[in-house]
C-alpha cells in the first residue's frame, strides 16, 4: 500500500509560533521573580532589623531616660557614660541591657549590616522637625546605608504598605514610616525608618 506524500512545510505554524512566545513568556516571569527575590529578602531582613533595635531603644530610653548616640550603648555597659547619651547623663547606673546581641560594630559604634551589602551601617540620628509630621517636633530614626536602589525601594514600600513604584518620601512630613534616597553623586542609597516620635 502506498502512503500519499506529505508537502514539506517550509515554516512554523501559527499555533507553534503562539506556543513558543507563551512558553518565552513564562519563563522570563519566572526568571523576574527569581532576580527580585534576593531584593525582597534584603528588604524584610531590614525592616524586622529596623523593628528590632526600635524596640530595644525605646526599653533602654524606659530604663534609663536617655537616648543612646550609638547603637553599641545596647549591649555595651561601658558605652554608656555621659558621651553617649543626647541628654549628656551617664547611663551606666539604670542600665539593665544587653538590650540586643552583640552585633559587629563599625569604629564610629555603629553597626555594620553586611547582611543587607558590603559596607552597609545601620546608625540612629534624631531627624529634623521640619522632616517630621505636624505638631510632632523629635523623633528616632535609623539609618540603614549603602544599600542598593532596588532593595531601597522595596523596603520603603514594604514598609509604609505602598506600591513599589510610588515614588520614595525623602521626610516623613506625610506620616509614613520609612523614607528613602536613590544612589545619587556616587553615594549609595539609604533608608531612613522611623520609630519614635514626640510634640
Amino acid at each position: 500500500m502506498k502512503y500519499p506524500a506529505f508537502k514539506q512545510q517550509g515554516g512554523f505554524t501559527l499555533i507553534e509560533l503562539a506556543v513558543v512566545i507563551v512558553l518565552l513568556i513564562t519563563l522570563a516571569s519566572v526568571g523576574g521573580i527569581f532576580s527580585f527575590s534576593g531584593d525582597k529578602s534584603k528588604a524584610s531582613n531590614l525592616l524586622q532589623t529596623g523593628r528590632l533595635y526600635a524596640d530595644a531603644i525605646l526599653r533602654y530610653k524606659n530604663d534609663t531616660g536617655v537616648t543612646p548616640k550609638r547603637l553599641k550603648s545596647l549591649f555595651l555597659k561601658a558605652s554608656n557614660a555621659t558621651a553617649d547619651t543626647v541628654e549628656a547623663v551617664a547611663a551606666t547606673a539604670t542600665w539593665r541591657g544587653p538590650y540586643v546581641n552583640g552585633f559587629k560594630q563599625d569604629a564610629n559604634g555603629d553597626v555594620a549590616a553586611d547582611f543587607l551589602s558590603s559596607g552597609s551601617v545601620i546608625t540612629l540620628t534624631q531627624p529634623a522637625a521640619a522632616n517630621l509630621p505636624a505638631g510632632m517636633n523629635q523623633g528616632l530614626q535609623l539609618n540603614f546605608s549603602n544599600l542598593a536602589d532596588t532593595v531601597v525601594k522595596e523596603a520603603v514600600a514594604n514598609c509604609n504598605n505602598t506600591d513599589i513604584a510610588t515614588a520614595l518620601p525623602t521626610t516623613f512630613t506625610a506620616g509614613n514610616k520609612c523614607a528613602g534616597k536613590l544612589a545619587a553623586a556616587g553615594v549609595a542609597g539609604s533608608v531612613q525608618y522611623l520609630f519614635y516620635m514626640a510634640p
